[in-house]
């Protein structure tokens, strides 16, 4: 079941992000997609669901592009893999991954801190990334200052 987010959280967050999580694009307004990190066809309770922590602004294509696909992949090295780009963004329909052309630390560490602060998704880990070392790889990145400032953003919806 999908839960709706308050009309009031959906401005918000497309007032406040004006760059896609997975380009580090600015996105015009009109087409700018609350993107849940966490897919929703995982994240079955309403809670971790609709909270801003993994709440974040793609454009509208990139989300439909992304589906509820893992993360993970590195297309550049799998020649044989067949990856499909949109965006400098990549998938592979048949395994299901998705591998954003940047945020990468800052989706492994929205994962992590979504993961902890509700336990029970330990259970959907293997949903989230393509392995663990990948996971760990991606939190190992240095943060990007685009990173980081939506990080922050993600942050100050937790004070509110």
């Amino acid at each position: 079941m999908r839960f709706s987010l308050s009309a009031t959280i959906r401005r918000k967050l497309r007032e406040s992000y004006t760059m896609d999580v997975y380009t580090h694009r600015p996105v015009e307004m009109k087409l700018r997609s609350i993107e849940h990190v966490l897919p929703v066809s995982f994240v079955k309770d309403r809670l971790p669901q609709i909270d801003p922590l993994h709440l974040f602004i793609t454009d509208s294509k990139v989300n439909s592009f992304r589906k509820n696909y893992r993360f993970g992949g590195i297309p550049e090295q799998s020649v044989e893999d067949k990856w499909e780009c949109f965006t400098e963004n990549y998938r592979d329909h048949k395994r299901r991954l998705f591998y954003p052309s940047k945020g990468h630390r800052l989706v492994a560490h929205t994962m992590w801190k979504m993961v902890h602060k509700y336990p029970h998704l330990q259970q959907e880990e293997d949903q989230f990334f393509e392995s663990w070392e990948i996971w760990q790889e991606w939190l190992k990145r240095p943060w990007t200052p685009i990173e980081k400032w939506m990080w922050s953003k993600a942050k100050d919806f937790q004070h509110r």
